[in-house]
């Protein structure tokens, strides 16, 4: 009798006699060795492949909660038993607010030019604000265990944004966002 599955790494749909039922193949689609689950069970969502490099990567791994093997971050099913897996999602709150913080240095600015200060007040004051938002981040980070080792310092704040991307996903959008904002507060007649 002919058995349905998918394969637990890529999602690609598979044949197979039922009698296999728990062995170890190759999946043709993907060329890793996967075991066989029950016939007719459920197929996993289709996602793109992971590139070997980054499900290799140590901070990208996690424990899967059924056979306690290593799964990487981005599986929704655990290419070892094929148990689903869920693990919390990682938040993108604080660099999404900390995009717009070069737009609140040009209120900053007008505030201290309307009361007679100088404008190079404001720029610890926006500095202290980046640091802040992206140094909780961090912490975020860690508790989740991603290695925050791979963004540098907050102080740097492109560099440290376009390398979350890398570290925790979400897509550049925050990252260029900062930037955009960034050059508008210089090109403001207050920067």
């Amino acid at each position: 009798m002919i058995g349905k599955s998918t394969c637990q790494n890529c999602g690609g749909d598979l044949e197979f006699d039922v009698e296999d039922t728990g062995k170890e193949i190759e999946c043709p689609h993907c060329h890793q060795t996967i075991l066989l689950r029950a016939a007719f069970r459920p197929a996993p969502p289709k996602s793109a492949p992971l590139p070997q490099q980054v499900a290799a990567a140590p901070g990208n791994l996690t424990t899967c909660p059924d056979c306690a093997k290593q799964v990487s971050r981005r599986a929704r099913f655990c290419p070892n038993c094929g148990a689903p897996v869920s693990f919390n999602q990682v938040s993108h709150t604080l660099v999404w607010v900390n995009a717009f913080v070069p737009l609140f240095a040009i209120l900053i600015d007008a505030i201290l030019v309307s009361i007679g200060c100088d404008l190079w007040l404001g720029v610890p004051i926006v500095v202290g604000i980046n640091v802040l938002l992206l140094s909780k981040d961090e912490e975020q980070l860690k508790a989740q265990g991603l290695p925050i080792k791979d963004l540098g310092s907050a102080w740097l704040v492109p560099v440290y944004l376009f390398k979350r991307v890398r570290v925790a996903g979400g897509g550049y959008g925050y990252a260029v966002c900062w930037m955009i904002t960034f050059f508008i507060s210089i090109l403001s007649p207050s920067g």
